[in-house]
C-alpha cells in the first residue's frame, strides 16, 4: 500500500508537467489525496496494481489507446462471487471479461463513496462510472447540498459529471435523471417491452460454459431450477407429476438452501452450489425444469450451451387464443419463440402436457451446446465497446436542451 501510495503522489508531480502536451483526446486533471486513498484503503488493495500500472503508463507516456478508456465499476454486482445462476454475477463477469478482451481498464469500487475516491485519481479518462439505481438517485438528489461531493457542478468541480454516471441493473426499473438510456441492462427489453430507452449491455455465457466438459453419457434425470424450497412449495406445475415420473425411472434433482433439505418427495437437494459445481451437475442431466421462479433466469442460457433442455412455464396467456406466443407470461420470457429440441414452452395448468413435455425431453437425441448470438464472447465484446465509446456527452446536451425546450430548467451539463 505504502508503494501505491508514494507512486500516485510521484505521479501526481510528472503528470502535472507531461499531459499538457498530450494529444486533445486524452486531456487529463489528476488530483492527488493521500488522504482520501488511505481511507479507501480496502478498495484500492483491489485494484492497487491496475492504479500502478495505469499511472506509469501516463508518466512514461505508452499507454495503448484502449488503455486510456477507463471505467469504474461500482455497483455491488462487480467483485461479487454470488452463488450460481444469478443473472447479475454473470452479467457482471461478461462485462469484466468483455473490459478484458478490449484492454480497456476498469477499477472495482463498492459504492459510490469509494467511486469518487477513484475519479479524483483517474479524472477525466473515465468514460462511464457505473453505480446502483440507489446510489445514482443518492448523488443526483443530493447535488445542491452543502458538502455534496458526488456529482460535478460549478461548486463541486472534482465531482462525476452527471451524464458519465449509469446504473447497472437487471430490471427494467430505475429513474436515471438523464433519462433511461443512462441505465445498463443484461436484458434485451426492448424486444418485451418496445417503450423502453434501457441500454442493452447483455452478458455472455460462452467463456464460463465451455469452460465444463460437454457430457455424452447422462443419467436420466430432470435438474429442477429452483434456489430454495420456497420455489418448489409456490410451484407453477402440479408438484405431483415428480412421482409420476420417478415411478418411470427419472430422477429428480436441484441445488438450494441446505444439502439434504427435504423440498419435495423423490428430490434430492444439493444444497447451494457454485457456479462450477452447478454447470457440472446441470451438464450430468437430460432437461432443466422451470417452476416459475426465479423470473428470467439465465440458467436455461446455460443449460442450452452445456446441450440440455429447459421446460419453460406458460404461467399466463390468452384463453381463447393460447398459443399466441405475443400473449405469453414465461418463467423465461425471452425464450418464447425457442423451440424444442432447445425449449420446451408448456401451458404450467395442463399437468399431461407438462409430464408429457418432459418426457420428450428426456428421450430426445442430445443436441451439440447451443449459443445464441446475442450471447457469444465476440458479440459480448462488441456491444461493450460500443457503449464505452459512445459520445454520452452529447447525448446527455441533446436531452438538456429537449428538456429547455418544453419549459424545464434542468441543467445537467454547466
Amino acid at each position: 500500500m505504502f508503494q501505491l501510495v508514494c507512486t500516485l503522489a510521484f505521479a501526481f508531480a510528472v503528470v502535472a508537467v507531461t499531459l499538457f502536451s498530450m494529444d486533445r483526446w486524452i486531456t487529463f486533471h489528476i488530483t492527488i489525496n493521500v488522504t482520501q486513498i488511505l481511507e479507501s484503503f480496502q478498495n484500492l488493495k483491489q485494484n492497487d496494481q491496475k492504479l500502478s500500472k495505469f499511472i506509469d503508463c501516463i508518466n512514461f507516456k505508452n499507454c495503448s489507446q484502449a488503455q486510456m478508456n477507463v471505467l469504474i465499476l461500482a455497483s455491488p454486482n462487480f467483485g461479487k462471487n454470488l452463488y450460481c445462476g444469478l443473472l447479475v454475477d454473470k452479467a457482471s463477469e461478461g462485462v469484466m471479461h468483455s473490459l478484458d478482451l478490449l484492454g480497456y481498464t476498469y477499477f472495482i469500487a463498492d459504492n459510490q463513496q469509494e467511486a469518487l475516491a477513484l475519479y479524483k485519481v483517474v479524472g477525466n479518462y473515465t468514460r462511464m462510472v457505473i453505480l446502483s439505481e440507489a446510489d445514482v438517485e443518492t448523488c443526483w438528489r443530493e447535488r445542491d447540498d452543502d458538502g455534496a461531493t458526488c456529482l460535478a457542478t460549478n461548486s463541486n468541480t472534482t465531482g462525476i459529471p452527471i451524464w458519465k454516471i449509469f446504473s447497472f441493473s437487471f430490471w427494467a426499473t430505475g429513474n436515471h435523471p438523464l433519462s433511461s438510456e443512462w441505465q445498463l441492462s443484461p436484458e434485451n427489453y426492448k424486444a418485451t417491452k418496445p417503450f423502453t430507452a434501457l441500454t442493452y449491455l447483455g452478458y455472455s455465457l460462452e467463456h464460463w460454459c465451455r469452460q465444463t466438459p460437454y457430457i455424452h453419457n447422462r443419467e436420466n434425470r430432470v435438474y429442477i431450477l429452483a434456489k430454495h424450497a420456497g420455489h418448489v412449495g409456490t410451484s407453477a406445475f402440479n408438484m405431483t407429476l415428480v412421482q409420476d415420473l420417478s415411478s418411470e425411472g427419472i430422477q429428480f434433482v436441484m441445488g438450494g438452501g441446505n444439502a439434504g433439505e427435504f423440498v419435495w418427495p423423490n428430490v434430492t437437494n444439493f444444497g447451494v452450489l457454485t457456479k462450477e459445481q452447478f454447470h457440472v451437475e446441470l451438464s450430468k442431466s437430460r432437461v432443466l425444469l422451470g417452476l416459475g421462479n426465479p423470473t428470467t433466469s439465465p440458467s436455461p442460457y446455460d443449460a442450452m450451451c452445456l446441450g440440455v433442455p429447459f421446460v419453460n412455464p406458460i404461467i399466463g396467456y390468452d384463453k381463447e387464443r393460447p398459443w399466441d406466443r405475443s400473449r405469453w407470461d414465461l418463467q423465461q420470457p425471452f425464450l418464447a419463440y425457442m423451440d424444442e429440441p432447445y425449449v420446451y414452452n408448456v401451458h404450467a395448468d395442463n399437468r399431461s402436457a407438462v409430464i408429457d413435455a418432459v418426457r420428450r425431453a428426456t428421450k430426445a437425441p442430445l443436441f451439440e451446446r447451443k449459443v445464441l448470438s446475442h450471447m457469444t464472447t465476440a458479440a459480448m465484446k462488441d456491444r461493450v465497446e460500443k457503449i464505452v465509446l459512445l459520445d454520452w456527452r452529447s447525448k446527455a446536451l441533446e436531452v438538456q436542451k429537449m428538456n429547455m425546450e418544453y419549459g424545464g430548467n434542468q441543467v445537467f451539463i454547466e
